[in-house]
């Protein structure tokens, strides 16, 4: 079976360097085996610079503490392609857990705004 996902509602915009996704809107992929992301970007203010977006991994949404990083999209930058892709699946060691999150690094003086979202597939029967 597969369903469309969203790590992200909309755009949201990114400001600072450093920033995870809100933990509360942390998204539970249990059901799932692979998960297809897209991540689409568009700077506000473009400088020199770019992006990087990375997925995060955990067993709890109550803190930033014991989270894994399950995968990274490839580094966006004003210009440059916007559907950056990333393929996570949960049979090999760079799966994932029960809830996965954002987490933006590598900003700079830039303001992004961005969104996630995709699909997950379940193999077999559940």
């Amino acid at each position: 079976m597969i369903e469309p996902i969203y790590l992200t509602e909309h755009f949201t915009l990114v400001t600072s360097d450093g920033m995870y996704q809100p933990l509360w809107k942390g998204l539970d992929v249990s059901r799932f085996d692979v998960l297809n992301l897209i991540l689409i970007t568009a700077f506000d203010r473009p400088t020199s610079g770019s992006i990087n977006v990375s997925i995060f991994t955990g067993m709890q949404r109550q803190s930033t503490d014991n989270l894994a990083l399950a995968g990274s999209f490839p580094a966006a930058s004003p210009g440059a392609s916007t559907g950056q892709r990333l393929t996570l699946t949960s049979a090999n060691n760079t799966g994932f857990l029960r809830y996965v999150f954002w987490h933006s690094s590598g900003l700079g003086a830039n303001a992004v705004r961005l969104m996630i979202y995709g699909t997950g597939r379940t193999l077999g029967n559940r």
